[in-house]
């Protein structure tokens, strides 16, 4: 048998008093839920389109002609997903008998059109009469791997920056902290690229891209005097100097990029 539970008492009032409460106590739990389902499915501050740049693309604004070669049929080896030291060995590849970049036409490129060297260089954060001694700190390589990157092309006189995916294969400059630089198929300068949990991508996808297989590389934690390399060519590791490493004395060789 259940107890019978004893009369309640409510005062004077006391009714349209409760019922106030309730009504308060309602209102906020609808305002507290309301603001958890806007959180999780209205609208917020939203993700840029990050581009995908197949190998052999100049994107939208390139800065020049190709001054490099991009390589076919580079696969990403397994693991190759998150955040990596750009000295760790095998992160890039090179060519054993050429470079994948010429300096020296991306240089030349430069100095044909000032207004386009003054955007390039305010893009890496160097003055215009660097560029010649920038250049020649830099490494020509291949990447092993799609990598996100902010690149800046070149539009109506100025850099514009947008965070992009290179596919693996894609030729470049990497500084002398390992971080990509400069993509040598456009000449458009790279920086550091920013993380985007739920971006979505925009352009032509290559066969096995997937948001979830994406580099990210950050420079190592000191300048780096040799790289240890994949030779592309002969599947084998190959160790060379970096330029500042043969030349130390080089203006931009202990400065990361921006």
């Amino acid at each position: 048998m259940y107890d019978t539970p004893p009369p309640r008492v409510v005062p004077p009032g006391g009714g349209r008093v409760q019922r106030n409460i309730v009504a308060v106590i309602m209102a906020i739990a609808v305002g507290v839920l309301g603001g958890a389902l806007w959180a999780l499915f209205g609208p917020g501050e939203s993700s840029p389109d990050v581009r995908l740049e197949a190998i052999s693309s100049p994107g939208a604004h390139p800065f020049m002609p190709p001054v490099g070669q991009d390589r076919n049929g580079v696969t990403p080896p397994l693991g190759a997903t998150g955040t990596f030291p750009g000295n760790l060995d095998g992160l890039y590849a090179v060519h054993s008998a050429r470079p994948s970049c010429d300096a020296r036409d991306l240089i030349a490129s430069l100095r044909a059109d000032q207004s386009k060297s003054t955007a390039w260089a305010t893009a890496v954060g160097i003055d215009v009469g660097d560029i010649p001694g920038f250049v020649a700190s830099l490494n020509p390589v291949l990447l092993r791997s799609d990598v996100a990157v902010t690149e800046h092309g070149y539009d109506a006189g100025a850099a514009t920056a947008y965070p992009a995916v290179l596919q693996a294969g894609t030729a470049v400059l990497v500084n002398n902290f390992g971080e990509p630089t400069v993509k040598c198929f456009n000449g458009n300068p790279l920086t550091r690229p920013t993380h985007y949990p739920q971006a979505s991508y925009a352009g032509t996808s290559w066969q096995y891209f997937a948001p979830t297989k994406i580099t990210y590389i950050k420079p190592a934690p000191s300048a780096i005097d040799n790289y240890t390399y994949l030779d592309i060519d002969q599947n084998s590791k190959l160790t060379r100097p970096s330029r500042c490493g043969e030349h130390p004395g080089l203006k931009y060789c202990h400065r990361p990029s921006l």
